[in-house]
């Protein structure tokens, strides 16, 4: 796993929760809507067609072993697609790998992007396998997910939550001292990550931020403690 990219520019208590209550705010701008979501059917995506993508792509982002925010980054994009257009299950592949794609330029350092066809030949390796589509059309489909995201490329994710509300514990000494926060940050990244291909979680869990604080919580009773993350 990449080393993780910690908010260190934030210093002392008070800015730190003053940035965690900023991005409280404005995490709802992001959100997918639910409504799209609860006519799926007929044709489109269903829940577990769109779980089952998700799991492709974190499998993809696993494979080259890529930030876990390029991961969360293409889980909002593919979820926030999917909730503004009508998207026909023969295309989700197309829809979730197109997301990395662009996740993937976006987080990634330059030299470790791979091209389209790298992308498209490790892909029949996962979920996202079998694919009906080539280079061509994942740059037509990358061209649709960027208009529908009206270029709003720079999402909270829950990731983006759980990093804050682990540095703000860690603050407040809720860690035991046998315990590394490298190794805990990484195992709550991996819980939220899973907890990511549940569309009942990813979707009808209305905020990151609750997403993330219940993956905090989970992980240590001591955590619990923490009220400044209630």
């Amino acid at each position: 796993m990449p080393e993780m990219k910690c908010h260190r520019d934030v210093k002392g208590r008070d800015a730190l929760y003053k940035k965690l209550e900023a991005r409280m705010q404005d995490e709802k701008q992001w959100l997918p809507s639910k409504r799209r979501y609860l006519s799926l059917g007929n044709g489109e995506v269903t829940f577990l067609e769109r779980d089952h993508a998700i799991r492709g792509i974190l499998n993809l982002t696993k494979m080259f072993k890529m930030f876990p925010e390029t991961y969360a980054m293409a889980v909002n994009f593919a979820d926030r697609f999917l909730a503004v257009i009508k998207v026909r299950a023969i295309h989700l592949h197309c829809v979730a790998l197109t997301c990395v794609y662009v996740a993937v330029k976006l987080q990634e350092e330059q030299q470790y992007i791979p091209d389209i066809n790298a992308l498209m030949n490790a892909a029949v390796k996962t979920e996202l396998r079998a694919p009906s589509y080539g280079p061509s059309d994942l740059l037509r489909m990358e061209r649709k997910v960027l208009d529908k995201l009206e270029w709003d490329l720079n999402p909270i994710t829950p990731l983006t939550m759980l990093e804050l509300y682990f540095a703000a514990a860690c603050l407040d000494a809720c860690l035991l001292p046998e315990e590394n926060p490298n190794d805990e940050l990484s195992m709550l990244t991996e819980q939220l990550e899973i907890a990511l291909c549940y569309s009942s979680i990813a979707i009808y869990t209305v905020r990151s931020s609750i997403r993330s604080l219940k993956s905090l919580k989970k992980r240590s009773k001591k955590f619990k403690k923490f009220k400044k993350l209630n």
